[in-house]
């Protein structure tokens, strides 16, 4: 979040100049030498006093000293509550280990108090990170440790600590966002600072490529003594990953901060190497001013809209007209289900031209850059890279200036099938335009609940492996003319993006270089892979461990209640893999040559279809694996089939010309029957495929608020097929 200057300067000189008078004697609870403690402690406060060096930041907050501890309460927003300049105790380039505790006892069972720096930067403004999220339990202490580099150039721009609680936008928070919590103790360390193991002679990375490869990047990290600089010969291309964002480089109205991205666009200008611009228009990080004017309630009428998005664009991109090779012009403009993004352009612009006026604007501005489109989930097939190649085709034919398409790819270790990509690249180039993998990085967790765990010899072995997989199709793909550029989306593991999200707390591995800088497998295989071990074969799947089904042949006729269903046993749909669902609902099953039937009975006493995406609708869907194949990712035999009450389906892979299917309201809940197509196998009795049956539920606002499944608690059996049970037909 940005606040105004005024308020920024404010905190940052009664934070120093308070700093500087406590350094003359040391007053009870504020933090001081403690002769008993070990030498490498630089600051430790314990909140036992009735004195403290941090401040209230946004200069509302009431501190009270309870049992021990310091109560931040009176916030009006998230980003309100505790501050500290520590520009007396960091020293620039080095690196501290942070120990905190925090505890909050109001409101919700489960909540988060985010611990953050803010840095003033040489071009103007701030930059703030998110150094850890920590996940609370109402009443409990909790303690977090956060191993934080402080930036090259701290001696000139202090850093400042604060507490805060998770961002939202003003008009987007509620009061009970604004909750009372703890500090108990502060306690900040230098024994474990990690220093660069990335020697100097390195093979730069990029020369084994034909095509540009690039990576995202912070000012800070161009330092003379950045620590950062042996990583940045191994790219030929930059993108700035935070200081080109709408909110970063015009806060307010008619300001613009462009000091911190000139210093990424000056060092690629003096390093001969090219440039991305990310964002133009982006519905996440746009400052709310963007979208407010003279309209009902203060909304921005559409004219006033496009008034400030030209402005932007010809501000921005003439700006740096000449310096950047490509444009992330739109970014995230798509829902999953592949129609437009309900976002603030939308609801006041009304259509898509809101889209074709930005990149007509951009064209303008630099007729030499190249104007990409960007999105996420469009590497593999499904509903929203339908929903691109559409709008982009619709666009293309309308005369707007798009350029390319921009593959995000924050992908995994198992999904998306690399093949599904390579597949995407070619759909969109077949428009006759250009495709660029704009964030590429992969974790090392195959979903969102996973637990965090190590990153041991086998994962970041395979991993290698995965990555050499990938890059090799993008060296088919670059040299048949259709792929532009590759950007890893970071540098190093160490910052990546990743860590804390969307798990707070969970560190990942995703990039080419470790938390300490050094040099991965997956650099090496590319560079010298007789340094990286072969690849240990996994051992074949225990199918004894998953839940199974047997399913009688017969062959109902859909809507007719058919007797052949006498024949099937009923099946409970018990698993809660997410909120909460009305229990009772149950399935069964039957097969022929042909399909796999299923029929489900589903308790639900509201019944809503209203959001524009279907998995938020009251459904059910049917995971079909032929093969049984047990991957986290989907193969061509692969399908999800979903269709809500209404009986309008949707589907992710499978023969959707052979699909059918039925629905009916009834008193409780409603009915469906589906015949899912059996067409990549030959079914025989004895056949055993994958196999899973899911309820969506919605409430009366269309807001999906419950998943029950049969076999699979993960909820990501969209695209990961690993945790299908079996069905067994007889």
């Amino acid at each position: 979040m940005r606040k105004s200057l005024f308020i920024i300067c404010t905190i940052i000189a009664c934070a120093l100049l308070f700093t500087a008078c406590s350094s003359a004697g040391a007053k009870s609870g504020v933090a001081a030498p403690v002769e008993e403690e070990a030498s490498n402690v630089v600051y430790r406060n314990t909140f036992d006093g009735t004195q403290t060096d941090w401040l209230p930041r946004g200069g509302n907050e009431k501190f009270e000293y309870i049992d021990g501890a310091l109560k931040i309460s009176g916030r009006t927003a998230t980003w309100n509550g505790a501050i500290r300049s520590f520009g007396d105790i960091f020293v620039p380039g080095a690196e501290y280990d942070i120990t905190v505790t925090v505890k909050y006892d109001e409101g919700k069972d489960f909540n988060s108090v985010v611990v953050s720096s803010q840095q003033a930067q040489p071009g103007g403004g701030d930059a703030y990170v998110n150094l850890k999220t920590i996940s609370l339990t109402k009443g409990e202490w909790k303690t977090a440790e956060i191993n934080y580099k402080v930036p090259d150039n701290a001696a000139d721009y202090p850093v400042l600590l604060y507490f805060e609680t998770p961002y939202k936008t003003d008009d987007q928070a509620k009061p009970e966002d604004f909750f009372d919590f703890y500090i108990d103790e502060i306690k900040i360390t230098s024994d474990s600072v990690l220093e660069p193991e990335v020697p100097e002679d390195l093979a730069p990375l990029f020369e084994q490529f034909s095509f540009p490869l690039g990576a995202a990047v912070r000012p800070d990290q161009f330092g003379e003594s950045s620590i950062y600089k042996p990583l940045l010969k191994h790219f030929n291309a930059y993108v700035c990953e935070n200081v080109m964002k709408q909110e970063s480089i015009q806060p307010s109205k008619g300001n613009f901060a462009f000091g911190p991205a000139e210093v990424v666009v000056n060092a690629a200008q003096k390093e001969g190497k090219l440039m991305r611009g990310h964002t133009l228009v982006w519905h996440s990080q746009v400052p709310n001013w963007f979208f407010t004017g003279t309209g009902a309630g203060g909304v921005a009428t559409k004219q006033e809209l496009y008034d400030n998005i030209k402005t932007h664009i010809d501000t921005v991109v003439g700006k740096f007209k000449g310096k950047v090779d490509s444009w992330d012009v739109v970014n995230e403009c798509l829902e999953e289900n592949g129609t437009l993004r309900n976002s603030k352009y939308l609801q006041i612009a009304g259509s898509d031209e809101y889209i074709a006026n930005a990149f007509r604007w951009a064209r303008a501005a630099d007729p030499n850059a190249k104007l990409f489109i960007n999105d996420y989930n469009i590497e593999y097939s499904g509903a929203k890279q339908n929903g691109m190649y559409n709008l982009v085709k619709k666009l293309l034919d309308e005369g707007v200036p798009i350029d390319g398409v921009g593959l995000q790819c924050h992908i995994g270790m198992t999904y998306p099938a690399l093949n599904e990509i390579q597949k995407a690249i070619e759909r969109f180039a077949s428009l006759g335009i250009l495709v660029q993998v704009t964030e590429l990085d992969m974790t090392v967790y195959s979903n969102d609940g996973e637990k965090e765990k190590a990153a041991d010899d086998e994962i970041i072995i395979e991993q290698a492996y995965r990555y050499k997989e990938l890059f090799d199709i993008f060296e088919k793909e670059y040299k048949a003319g259709n792929l532009d550029m590759v950007m890893m989306w970071g540098l190093a593991d160490k910052d990546t993006w990743l860590n804390d999200f969307p798990v707070a707390g969970r560190t990942n591995y995703p990039l080419f270089f470790d938390h300490k800088l050094k040099a991965k497998p997956c650099y090496w295989i590319f560079v010298d892979d007789s340094k990286v071990p072969a690849l240990t074969p996994k051992a074949a799947v225990d199918m004894s461990k998953f839940p199974r089904i047997s399913v009688k042949k017969g062959s109902p006729v859909l809507g007719k209640n058919d007797a052949a269903w006498n024949n099937a046993s009923s099946v409970a749909i018990e698993l809660e893999s997410m909120g909460t669902a009305l229990k009772g609902s149950t399935f069964k099953a039957l097969w022929d040559d042909k399909y796999i039937y299923v029929r489900v009975e589903v308790k639900d006493n509201v019944l809503n279809c209203d959001n524009v995406n279907e998995y938020e609708q009251d459904s059910i869907e049917v995971f079909v694996d032929q093969n049984n194949g047990k991957t986290g990712f989907y193969e061509d035999d692969d399908a999800q089939y979903r269709v809500n009450y209404n009986n309008v389906a949707s589907f992710n892979g499978g023969n959707t010309a052979l699909f059918k299917s039925y629905a009916e309201k009834v008193s409780g809940g409603y009915i469906v029957e589906v015949a899912c197509p059996l067409d990549k196998i030959f079914a025989v009795a004895g056949t055993m495929i994958g196999f899973d049956v899911q309820i969506n539920e919605a409430d009366a606002s269309g807001k999906r608020t419950g998943i029950r499944n049969w076999s699979c608690s993960t909820n990501e059996g969209y695209r990961d097929t690993s945790a299908f049970g079996i069905a067994v037909f007889e």
